[in-house]
């Protein structure tokens, strides 16, 4: 079986074997964390210790948890309440800017990372906080609001500033437009 090495995120190796998927997960050295951020441990490496976190039904029946996507980025929130946006950068590996994009075949890993946990959530609205990011520019560290469309089934998330504000499409949403094609 041939494996393919593809130098990454601030230069470390990510190897997998050919017809394998690329990771989606980013090495450690290339995230950067808030000082204050809190360690998730966990009792196994696929096993994340639960903690109290808000609940992700709002008081109208509107879930927050699971994938939500704007044009080139996504946002995945666990029913833990922790959450993942990922991104294109647009700029891939080989120009010499970080972070980048990986070419692999016909799949393109995307470069822009970042972890979150949400800390409370309303009838219509939720906090949460950045807590690692692999570009500063794009997702800050710090707090962000999400306000609930339920009847798009369209979430528009408030970055950190100075970041953007961006309308995630979930599954059901009449009108995917609305969310950057």
């Amino acid at each position: 079986m041939a494996a393919l090495v593809l130098v990454g995120v601030a230069g470390v190796a990510l190897g997998y074997s050919a017809g394998s998927k690329p990771p989606t997960s980013r090495p450690a050295s290339a995230v950067t964390t808030a000082p204050s951020a809190p360690a998730v441990t966990s009792a196994s490496p696929s096993a994340p210790v639960e903690t109290t976190l808000p609940p992700l039904t709002t008081p109208a029946g509107f879930r927050l948890d699971g994938l939500w996507y704007h044009h080139s980025f996504t946002m995945d929130i666990a029913p833990g309440g922790w959450g993942t946006f990922e991104w294109r950068t647009n700029s891939f590996c080989d120009e010499g800017r970080r972070p980048c994009d990986i070419s692999a075949g016909n799949d393109i890993v995307n470069g822009g990372w970042a972890r979150f946990r949400l800390l409370s959530t309303g009838a219509s609205e939720a906090t949460g906080e950045v807590v690692a990011t692999t570009d500063h520019r794009s997702v800050p560290l710090g707090r962000f609001t999400l306000r609930m469309d339920a009847a798009h089934d369209i979430v528009n998330v408030s970055l950190p500033p100075p970041g953007d504000r961006l309308a995630f499409c979930g599954d059901q949403a009449a009108q995917p437009n609305d969310c950057g094609a």
